[in-house]
């Protein structure tokens, strides 16, 4: 089997709109896309506005925002407002909470430091503390936090998605990636696809030594970002063998880390074991979607030989 298989959409949102009808599908589509569009303005625009452009009653919006997504347009926007705050705390220690806060859509550090307290009951230096005490268990708490609820199971709804990735096994050949070690944070990642791969249109590959994955997927200080090359090609070489993968569509880190847990289960429940002297393999198959509100990404992990 390879790797070109079907992508497996965890985006909650995109999963609860398809069980709509056509017509509420089309509105409430407008809907989340617009309010993820203007995520970042301070004052945000009113929902009387939001409903207006995706042709939903004022006076009803509310009421049919929440049974149709578990949370109302208010607390759904303050989620997720929060879930790219605690990334930029986490990827970006040296930036200023305050310019955190106005990449974010708050109006200041101390509107963020509020909806911290009263949504998560934590502060911005008490998230970058989990960090620097490689606290993975808290910040895997923390995070499902501000996952999209899911009202039946008491979970995110990320998790559950997740247990549905399609794992499946892919036996590999040598790879060659042309590769350099970076900082693993977004902004690094980034940054290099933009010097390296912009013009090229090549799918982008990130890989980390599978011990580090497994203690924290979310976590780790650095990684190899770079490109495929052919056999032969100076480059490191990604080594053969059985990997477990899926092929996913994910749009946050609540989602990513769920794919990895669920990654996991899926050993433990089929025999399966990770080979610890070899390497997690990310492809990020449209870098362009980095920053975009859905990303598509093949995830493999190098199992040990039976």
């Amino acid at each position: 089997m390879n790797d070109a298989q079907t992508s497996i959409n965890l985006i909650p949102e995109q999963h609860l709109i398809a069980a709509l009808s056509p017509l509420w599908q089309r509105r409430f589509e407008k809907a989340i896309h617009y309010i993820a569009e203007t995520l970042d303005q301070s004052p945000p625009p009113s929902w009387d506005e939001v409903a207006r452009r995706c042709a939903i009653s004022p006076s009803h919006f509310h009421r049919i925002f929440k049974v149709a997504f578990n949370e109302t347009p208010g607390q759904y926007t303050t989620r997720l407002r929060l879930q790219w705050a605690i990334t930029l705390l986490l990827d970006s220690p040296d930036t200023h909470v305050n310019e955190v806060a106005l990449e974010c859509g708050f109006s200041s550090s101390q509107a963020l430091a509020k909806a911290l307290q009263r949504n998560l009951q934590i502060t911005a230096k008490a998230i970058r503390k989990l960090q620097r005490d490689q606290d993975y268990q808290s910040l895997e708490k923390l995070l499902a936090r501000v996952g999209h609820p899911e009202i039946s199971s008491g979970k995110c709804l990320e998790r559950n998605l997740a247990i549905n990735a399609g794992f499946h096994i892919v036996s590999h050949d040598d790879r060659y990636v042309y590769a350099e070690r970076i900082k693993a944070d977004i902004y690094s990642i980034i940054n290099h696809w933009y010097t390296h791969l912009l013009k090229a249109s090549r799918p982008l590959y990130l890989c980390t030594p599978a011990e580090a994955i497994g203690d924290n997927p979310i976590m780790q200080e650095w990684l190899l970002a770079g490109h495929e090359v052919p056999p032969g090609t100076r480059g490191r070489i990604i080594p053969a063998g059985d990997y477990l993968s899926c092929r996913v569509t994910i749009n946050n880190d609540v989602s990513y880390l769920a794919t990895w847990d669920a990654m996991f289960d899926y050993m433990i429940r089929n025999d399966l074991e990770p080979d610890d002297d070899g390497c997690a393999v990310e492809i990020i198959h449209d870098p362009k979607t980095l920053l975009s509100h859905s990303m598509e990404m093949t995830i493999s992990l190098k199992l040990r030989d039976k």
